[in-house]
């Protein structure tokens, strides 16, 4: 069960931001998407699994979100 999934969305979406500051407009359809999970997502590995295909986020930038959480 994820620790709290709405810090973790927004950990996402700030760790994103910072690597792609002028992509606004995803930002919104990316919380948009997130929020739609919250109901099936049971882990931070499966809501990573879950984003990676959807939004081609690169698989360095989701290890260094999951470093990160876990530190």
């Amino acid at each position: 069960m994820l620790m709290n999934v709405a810090d973790s969305l927004d950990w996402i979406l700030e760790s994103y931001s910072a690597e792609h500051p002028t992509e606004i407009s995803f930002k919104g359809s990316l919380r948009y998407y997130l929020g739609a999970l919250l109901n099936s997502v049971k882990s931070e590995n499966q809501l990573i699994c879950l984003l990676k295909p959807e939004f081609g986020l690169s698989a360095n930038f989701l290890r260094t979100i999951q470093l990160e959480r876990k530190s």
